[in-house]
């Protein structure tokens, strides 16, 4: 049996097919996922990537590029690809019209004018109308071709996977592929990997924004006022994992009206996110529910219980500067602002700076971002612009927050974000 390594993001994309290929198999494979900051060094490795491009298959040290070629290679290698020429052409008509269908959705994927998205969107149903249906109408009661599972299959089931988030609607407007869909996720060979795959999005994001470039299961509307303050972290996960959320922004004199509205705030506080219209209110229980979902808090329970040391550490700082944050009288809040800086900031901020130093300066937890180095960000924005000489006490937390400013999946979301007040 010859030995597999494939390559590709930490995302789903062009490599998933193949994943639930050799899965249908029961072939093992490493399944190699990029490290954040890797593919830049390594797409110039023509022995792993002849073309510069992923995903790249390594087959006992040779590598296979393109997507297409490595399912294709896959299913005749686990006799995935018909039982004759006539099963093969049939598989080869559902691939290139799953090819079709694909070229419709990559240009939305890929729009960055939300205006322009919003109405590609629009125009998706027409436009991929005569493909579906050719689908639909080829579907059987189980496979597309055969009585067992092929590369046509899992090709339909792969975009499906793409296409729902997208298009909801796509699953009943079209009974049979939405029975064919449900009947992979539930009842099938690939059922147990389906549910135990990682945490994903579809496409890997080239840097993220506040727009989504991954689809989601779950709609998100984020409520608060026109400022960073207690949603900004919430903001952040979204911004980091690049799924689409309404970030609604209370307007001049609204919030009066609407806080007593237990439906929506059942706490009568704010923030509040509406997911899928059900409320979760309590910002940490926002940040720290979405951390989980999107996969920032950590690889293991060891990890998550350092995320949470760094978590209660900024909740002690930060009920240390609110005070100062609040007091009206000039006079008073810098008496509170310099006690805060010689005192009642120790020792959480040399605890935090001396962490991340020894940490390498880039992650808090692990060797990819998390929820902790987004809570610490949000933190250090209120305090270098409350205490002036923070940067110089504190250089490693200076660093820090400088790397994620301007090196970081997050630094477009920052650099466009709106200039509002921090609290």
């Amino acid at each position: 049996m010859p030995s597999y390594k494939l390559m590709y993001w930490n995302s789903r994309g062009r490599a998933e097919s193949a994943r639930m290929l050799f899965t249908l198999a029961g072939v093992a494979f490493e399944d190699y996922r990029f490290k954040e900051g890797e593919w830049p060094e390594l797409k110039g490795k023509k022995e792993l990537f002849p073309l510069g491009q992923a995903p790249s298959l390594i087959i006992d040290g040779k590598a296979l590029p393109h997507s297409k070629a490595i399912n294709r290679h896959l299913a005749r290698e686990f006799k995935l690809y018909g039982d004759d020429n006539e099963q093969r052409r049939q598989v080869d008509v559902i691939s290139e019209t799953v090819d079709d269908i694909v070229s419709k959705i990559i240009p939305i994927h890929m729009e960055k004018d939300e205006a322009k998205k919003k109405e590609l969107l629009g125009e998706l149903n027409e436009k991929t109308k005569p493909f579906l249906t050719f689908l639909s109408d080829n579907a059987g009661e189980r496979f597309f071709v055969g009585n067992k599972e092929t590369l046509a299959d899992v090709i339909v089931f792969w975009l499906l996977d793409f296409l729902v988030p997208m298009a909801p609607s796509v699953l009943t407007d079209y009974p049979r592929l939405g029975k064919f869909y449900n009947g992979i996720k539930d009842n099938s060979k690939l059922t147990e990997y389906l549910k135990n795959r990682p945490v994903t999005q579809n496409y890997r994001t080239s840097r993220t924004s506040r727009r989504s470039d991954a689809m989601s299961e779950h709609t998100y509307k984020l409520m608060y006022f026109n400022t960073t303050g207690r949603a900004e972290a919430a903001r952040m996960l979204f911004a980091l994992k690049g799924v689409e959320f309404e970030d609604y922004r209370f307007k001049e004199g609204e919030w009066p009206e609407i806080k007593n509205d237990k439906k929506v705030f059942p706490l009568g506080q704010c923030p509040v996110l509406l997911i899928d219209g059900k409320p979760l209110p309590q910002c940490k229980a926002i940040i720290r529910h979405l951390a989980r979902e999107f996969g920032f808090y950590g690889a293991n329970n060891a990890e998550a219980a350092e995320i949470d040391i760094v978590g209660e550490t900024v909740d002690d700082i930060v009920a240390k500067a609110l005070p100062a944050a609040f007091e009206k009288d000039a006079e008073k809040k810098k008496t509170v602002i310099e006690d805060f800086r010689d005192n009642t900031s120790k020792p959480f901020l040399p605890y935090l700076n001396d962490m991340i130093e020894r940490a390498g300066g880039r992650f808090f937890v692990g060797n990819t971002e998390s929820v902790a180095d987004i809570t610490v960000f949000c933190l250090l924005d209120f305090i270098f612009s409350m205490l002036d000489n923070a940067r110089e006490t504190y250089p490693a937390l200076a660093k820090f927050h400088d790397g994620i400013t301007e090196n970081s999946r997050l630094s477009e979301y920052i650099k466009s974000r709106p200039p509002v007040p921090g609290m």
